[in-house]
Formats: C-alpha cells, sequence, structure tokens
C-alpha cells in the first residue's frame, strides 16, 4: 500500500458495537500488482497507471453475524467530450443481471476498485461508496446507511486528476434511496441514518 498516500478513518457506530472505515487511496503506479491483468480487459493495462485506487477496510468490534455488512458504490459520469450523462449502480460483471445491488458484502467486506478509462479527453467520474446493513443481517432486502465516502476522478485534456476523499453524511444517502429503489425495485433502501438502531 505504499504508493497509497492519502489515508482516512471514517467511525462509526451500528449494533451496539463501535467500527471504522480504514481508506486508502492514491495513483495506481503498478496495474500488474493490483490484479488488472487478471481482468482480461481490452485494453494494455500500463494504460491505468495514473488512475485512481482505493481501498476502504472495515474494522470492527462486533463479532460473527454482527460484523455482517455490505457496500453499495453508485457512479456518475459526465463525459463532457460529447455531453454524456449517466448514473448506475456499480456492482461486478458477475452480478449485473441479477437481484444483487452490493459492490461486496459479507463479514467485514472491503471495497476495493481501480478504475480506468480511456478514449476520453474530458470526463469527470465520481464514486459514493456507503457501507451499508441489510435488514435481519441477511434475512430481509431492507437496507439501512452506516456510512460513506465519495471519491474519483476528472480526466482533463486526456490526463487523470484525482479527486480528494469526501466523506458523505447522512443527506447524502437519502439522495440516493429513490434511485437505488428504482433500480432494485425488490429492495427498501431506507432513509435516514438508522444503523445505530439495534433490529
Amino acid at each position: 500500500m505504499d504508493n497509497l498516500r492519502e489515508s482516512k478513518e471514517l467511525p462509526f457506530f451500528a449494533r451496539n458495537h463501535s467500527g471504522k472505515v480504514d481508506i486508502k487511496y492514491g495513483v495506481n503506479n503498478d496495474p500488474t500488482t493490483w490484479g488488472l491483468s487478471e481482468l482480461e480487459m481490452p485494453i494494455n493495462i500500463e494504460t491505468a497507471k495514473g488512475f485512481p485506487l482505493c481501498e476502504a477496510n472495515v474494522v470492527y468490534d462486533g463479532k460473527g453475524y454482527h460484523s455482517v455488512f455490505g457496500w453499495i458504490q453508485t457512479i456518475y459520469m459526465d463525459i463532457k467530450d460529447v455531453d454524456q450523462q449517466s448514473a448506475f449502480v456499480d456492482v461486478g460483471a458477475l452480478f449485473k443481471e441479477s437481484d444483487m445491488p452490493f459492490f461486496s458484502f459479507g463479514n467485514l467486506p472491503t471495497l476495493f476498485d481501480a478504475p480506468c478509462i480511456k478514449n476520453v479527453s474530458n470526463m469527470d467520474w465520481t464514486a459514493n461508496a456507503f457501507l451499508v446493513m441489510a435488514g435481519n443481517i441477511m434475512m430481509t432486502k431492507d437496507v439501512y446507511y452506516v456510512i460513506g465516502f465519495e471519491w474519483g476522478y476528472e480526466i482533463i485534456n486526456e490526463i487523470p486528476q484525482i479527486k480528494p476523499i469526501k466523506e458523505l453524511k447522512t443527506e447524502d444517502w437519502n439522495a440516493k434511496t429513490n434511485f437505488l429503489n428504482k433500480e432494485y425495485v425488490n429492495w427498501d433502501f431506507k432513509k435516514g441514518y438508522t444503523a445505530v438502531h439495534e433490529k
């Protein structure tokens, strides 16, 4: 993690236990080390140099089922070259056809992402990453906000420039719930900071 220069800790309280999200963030100087060669992307992975890397780890006092969380990540892209905007829920290719909104899910899940979009001269790419809890641990499809952060990059004249990390607030999650509920109609993304409440 030596080249991930920026770090940030976001404390939280959920299910009667304290925790924090430990974020490491920086520039991708070695795409092979970070596993991009395993993705079989239709580009030379060396072109990913200069783009961001983000790793967010959950540290939490609760054990067992208490420590089950999920990451939901939404992306907003503005390709200024062609004045094209899009917003979507960021899930792995394996899950795009499933009814699964999580970027990652499980006991103390990690969010790791290394985006790279080429053949674009001017673009804004913004990720909102939300740590969440599913209702009754894993028994219902209610989703409750815990904590979140924003990160991303701009491409200006073909050069990627990384944005700083920004902590998100409950109102940022609330602003996304209608969008999430439309994208995943079988789930119920709850407004408000409800993570502190015991089920």
